[in-house]
């Protein structure tokens, strides 16, 4: 171990020690280690607490779907002989999957918060972090938000605008806003988290950990550790408000046209039985695990080349620096989706040896299991993208309006054709019209804004929808690395021409 002369958590400096281990919580000083530790207990006790609502609410769910499948479709004739009635039953079939969706994002939340307190006081290398699970806790939460938001727009009757881009949520809160949603208590639960600016903490993590510099969401333990505090915040507030969608739920049905429930998406995927399974058949003779052993080791070197590509551009004393910080970033990335992958396949592995289902093998907590880290490594693969296009937009000098990877590529086409023609933007062109990069698109905005596909089908087709989200991020993967390649080598040249000029 290193020996340290500064607390990593005050940054104050102390007499020089050697940590017991890389655990954060034996890198600090002993004043801030009482106070971490009792923060710590705040975490845990307050997570433990919105968990402990967990069997209510799995009877409460259960209860209305008994009702909804026993009574309340069987049972609207006056429904039957409309044309309304199809889009109405299958709204409210969405809209029920939403309340799960959001039950199952504010629990994973909830025990990713206590996993962060595990790991802070007790890293395990041969697993995750802290910092990992804080990460896709901060996920969760503004994920189980947009979907507590969509619930009450499509209970209110919110209109829905044509182009989809604008059916952002702030445009849906201020319709909310004009309508009855003002009086329940998930208006005043969030009101209340904006009030004290404990939401803009969390929704601004996100926004960092997905498109900046993740450094920047944190600047040391202290303010790791308060975002975790504010992440059990947040869950306590998402159980209740759950509570209060459950029973606006009970109270009427919105009325919906076939038409409006398909152009939105708020419809349930059909299974159709030979599709998945020629899509299994198509997507397994593509697997092949070599391709992810190439990955794990890929990212180890990668890491390696960008640590030392900085150490070297910090003696150019240009402003490239900052993009190999972003580059690095990148790669830190990628390896946490490679590390994901393959905690992924060995609990598969495991789970199909020694269980019914290979998703019903858990560690920790129900629900951390196999497809728990596939999801995780979807989620890092594809803020890759939007990491790479802040890149992009620096190195060119471009400002879209849409600051993601889409976005970006999609404004030097049509203002800046000029760069089109270049190596790294040929290779985002071709990245864009790749299926596998449409697939992780998919599943990504599915996951975060919409449904999960794979909570909503049987065990037997998730497998399917996973093999091909685990084909599609290692894909994605190999077209990133070439990206990047490409990207630092016109950085280099970018160097020695300007190296050049000024000698």
């Amino acid at each position: 171990m290193n020996t340290l002369n500064q607390c990593l958590c005050c940054l104050k400096q102390v007499p020089t020690f050697t940590p017991k281990d890389d655990s954060p919580i034996n890198n600090i000083c002993k004043d801030c280690k009482t106070k971490q530790l009792k923060l710590i207990s705040e975490i845990q006790n307050k997570s433990l607490e919105s968990i402990q609502k967990n069997p209510y609410l799995n009877a409460l769910l259960d209860s209305v779907a008994k009702d909804e499948f026993n009574y309340i479709f069987p049972n609207s004739k006056s429904l039957q002989n409309s044309t309304l009635h199809k889009g109405s039953i299958e709204l409210r079939k969405y809209m029920f999957s939403l309340l799960e969706e959001i039950h199952k994002f504010s629990y994973e939340a909830s025990f990713e918060c206590i996993l962060y307190t595990n790991y802070f006081k007790n890293e395990d290398k041969s697993f995750f972090s802290a910092h990992f699970f804080q990460r896709n806790a901060v996920s969760k939460v503004i994920g189980a938000w947009e979907k507590i938001l969509r619930f009450h727009s499509l209970y209110f009757g919110i209109a829905f605008d044509k182009n989809k881009k604008r059916n952002t949520l702030r445009n849906l809160q201020k319709k909310l806003n004009k309508t009855d949603y003002l009086k329940t208590d998930t208006y005043k639960e969030l009101h209340n988290l904006k009030s004290k600016g404990l939401f803009k903490d969390i929704d601004e993590t996100r926004k960092i950990y997905d498109h900046s510099l993740s450094y920047e969401a944190g600047r040391g333990i202290f303010a790791t550790t308060n975002i975790v505090n504010t992440l059990s915040v947040h869950c306590s507030s998402l159980y209740k408000c759950l509570e209060d969608c459950i029973d606006l739920f009970k109270k009427s049905m919105r009325i919906s046209s076939e038409k409006f429930v398909i152009d939105f998406q708020f419809k349930l995927p059909e299974v159709d039985e030979n599709l998945y399974k020629k899509k299994i058949i198509k997507v397994q003779k593509k697997i092949k695990m070599k391709d992810l052993e190439i990955f794990q080791e890929k990212s180890k070197d990668y890491i390696l080349k960008y640590e030392s590509r900085l150490l070297e551009v910090k003696s150019w004393k240009s402003p490239i620096a900052l993009l190999y910080y972003r580059l690095f970033d990148v790669s830190v990335r990628l390896h946490e989706a490679a590390r994901s992958l393959a905690q992924m396949v060995d609990m598969h592995n495991i789970g199909l040896q020694h269980y019914s289902h290979p998703e019903d093998y858990w560690m920790h907590f129900d629900g951390l299991n196999y497809r728990y880290f596939l999801l995780s490594s979807l989620l890092r693969i594809y803020s890759v993208y939007d990491k790479i296009a802040i890149v992009i937009q620096e190195l060119f000098e471009v400002n879209p309006n849409r600051k993601t990877f889409e976005g970006t590529i999609e404004y030097i086409r049509l203002n800046e054709k000029f760069y089109s023609g270049l190596p790294p933007m040929k290779i985002c062109n071709r990245i864009q019209s790749n299926s596998a990069f449409k697939v992780i698109y998919k599943s990504r905005q599915n996951h975060f804004h919409l449904l999960t596909t794979q909570n909503v089908l049987s065990k037997t087709y998730k497998e399917v929808v996973d093999s091909e989200v685990f084909h599609a991020i290692i894909e994605n993967s190999k077209l990133v690395y070439e990206l990047i390649d490409s990207i630092d080598l016109g950085l280099i040249h970018f160097h020695l021409l300007a190296d050049h000029q000024n000698k």
